[in-house]
This record gives structure tokens, C-alpha cells and sequence, in this order.
């Protein structure tokens, strides 16, 4: 073993009309476009934000699909989760716990594929948040009362969410081709750097 090898994560997006066959192919089709996908698993927390999403988007007639509401869907195979994603015009992200770092993994697949990403914001790593607002690739909320009627609003806004899911793309690939902090972790480690 001489050196240490990065295999980048999330680093393509599945396009399931193109891979499935046959059945596969006409249920992909068929299945219904999703105005909301809630991209997370369970937690006191989330359960209950995603009960009060779910009534207030009965009454608008929007759309959700989550974990919670699913029974015969396999959420945690990624392939599934991704199928669902491509299905989906927002995805929202909430925190598990108040205090919790955005989770940049399940974003980053959410970005590979060009989503339109909301997430409230981290009390913990704002500089976190701040890496992926600058570019516009999330569109962050400081409250998590203000998702639903953000949500509202992307969804009657095409023009605004064709502009979010270009620019999630864009962060996706600049993620993958930023080898600065891994440099960093490398000379953090004391292992020996190269020029990637």
C-alpha cells in the first residue's frame, strides 16, 4: 500500500428511464410526478415537522412524498431514494436534531441529481451553510415555519426552481473537483501530499 485512494461520492447521477427495461420502463413512466420529496429519516424532530407539512399540503393539494407515508417502498436503498428524488420538483432537508450540521451527503446526491434543495439553516457550521449559499446551490430558511409557504412559492415559481436545480448541478460538479480540502486533510495527517 503506497498511498491513499479518493473515491468520490455521488459521482453520477442515475437517469432510470435510460437504464430500465421493459416493465421497469413503463412503471418509471408512470409513476406520477411528486411536487415534494422529504429526503430524511425519522426522528421525533422531523416526524413531527413532516406531520404538519403533510396536513397543510393536503389542503393545497401539494404533493409529499416521505418515509413516514410510505409503506411498501424500500426509503434506505439509494437507488429507490434517487428514483423518488428524479420524481420530485423540491426536496426539503431538516435537521435531525435542533443543534445538527447540514448533512452535505444526502444534499450532495440531492445536488448530483439537480434538485431544487431547501434546507434550514445549521446552528452548528454556518460555515457550512454559507459554502453552499454562495454559490445558491440550497435555498436556506432560518425558520422552519417559513418551508411550507417557501415551498408554496418554488412550486408556482418554475423559472426560480430551473435556476436552483442548474445551479445545484454546478455546485455537484465543483464539490467533485475541488481537491483543495482534501489536500488540507492530507497535510493535517501528516501524509504525503501530490498534486491532484
Amino acid at each position: 500500500f503506497n498511498g491513499i485512494f479518493i473515491v468520490p461520492m455521488y459521482t453520477r447521477s442515475v437517469y432510470f428511464s435510460h437504464l430500465a427495461t421493459g416493465s421497469a420502463q413503463k412503471a418509471y413512466k408512470q409513476w406520477p410526478m411528486n411536487d415534494v420529496m422529504m429526503a430524511m429519516s425519522n426522528s421525533p424532530r422531523r416526524d413531527k415537522f413532516v406531520d404538519e407539512f403533510v396536513a397543510n399540503s393536503t389542503k393545497d393539494n401539494i404533493s409529499v412524498i416521505t418515509k413516514l407515508h410510505i409503506d411498501d417502498i424500500n426509503f434506505y436503498d439509494i437507488y429507490t431514494r434517487e428514483f423518488l428524488a428524479v420524481h420530485s420538483k423540491i426536496v426539503v432537508n431538516v435537521h435531525q436534531y435542533e443543534d445538527s450540521a447540514l448533512e452535505s451527503h444526502r444534499i450532495n446526491n440531492m445536488l448530483s441529481l439537480g434538485k431544487c434543495v431547501i434546507s434550514e439553516r445549521s446552528r452548528s457550521d454556518p460555515l457550512l451553510d454559507a459554502e453552499y449559499e454562495q454559490m445558491g446551490a440550497i435555498l436556506f430558511v432560518d425558520r422552519l415555519e417559513d418551508v411550507y409557504e417557501v415551498v408554496k412559492r418554488l412550486l408556482a415559481d418554475e423559472e426560480e426552481r430551473q435556476t436552483l436545480e442548474a445551479l445545484a448541478i454546478e455546485k455537484y460538479w465543483s464539490i467533485q473537483n475541488d481537491t483543495h480540502m482534501m489536500q488540507h486533510v492530507m497535510q493535517y495527517l501528516n501524509l504525503p501530499t501530490m498534486s491532484l
